[in-house]
């Protein structure tokens, strides 16, 4: 009695197991539509990210789940458009800020470099969840000084930002 109710167990727990491992791996991700501001200072000097290389041209997903592939799922988690480098836009729930730097060819070394969000000193920043309307200041290099930890995009920008630019499907 024992064993056909452990194996009925075993079989049953398998079955649902495998049914969240599927919808996981097959689930299309949550389309989403936030801001948020980031400035990066190598050797206390701004990195400009305005620059053509670091824009996305890939059309946005804003509305629609149909059509996302692996490929442009990572590059709508976090990017940027219309030669403002110092705005990201987000489209996929649960990106993080080391999701942006990935997708603008960015190389940091995490553990040399140091993050705060809206002023505050964040370990491991870019494992944080990109958060509407927060800024991300970064310091790499030899030289951090700590004090431009204070600078940050304005939400009012921001806003500016978001009703400026490309409608991305909306």
């Amino acid at each position: 009695m024992y064993t056909k109710l452990a194996s009925a167990f075993l079989v049953l727990t398998s079955i649902v197991f495998i049914a969240f491992v599927y919808q996981q791996k097959f689930k299309k991700p949550d389309i989403i539509h936030i801001h948020a501001g980031f400035l990066v200072y190598k050797d206390n000097i701004q990195v400009d990210f305005s620059k053509l290389e670091y824009m996305s041209t890939i059309p946005c997903f804003t509305d629609k789940k149909d059509g996302l592939t692996d490929e442009n799922v990572q590059q709508e988690k976090a990017h940027l458009h219309d030669g403002i480098g110092n705005v990201v836009h987000v489209h996929i729930s649960g990106a993080r800020w080391g999701d942006l730097f990935a997708n603008l060819n960015y190389p940091i070394n995490y553990e040399n470099a140091t993050g705060f969000i809206n002023q505050r000193k964040i370990i491991n920043f870019q494992n944080k969840t990109i958060e509407p309307y927060e800024t991300l200041v970064v310091l790499i290099g030899k030289k951090k000084d700590e004090g431009l930890k204070q600078e940050k995009i304005e939400k009012g920008y921001i806003v500016k930002v978001e009703n400026s630019s490309e409608p991305c499907g909306l």
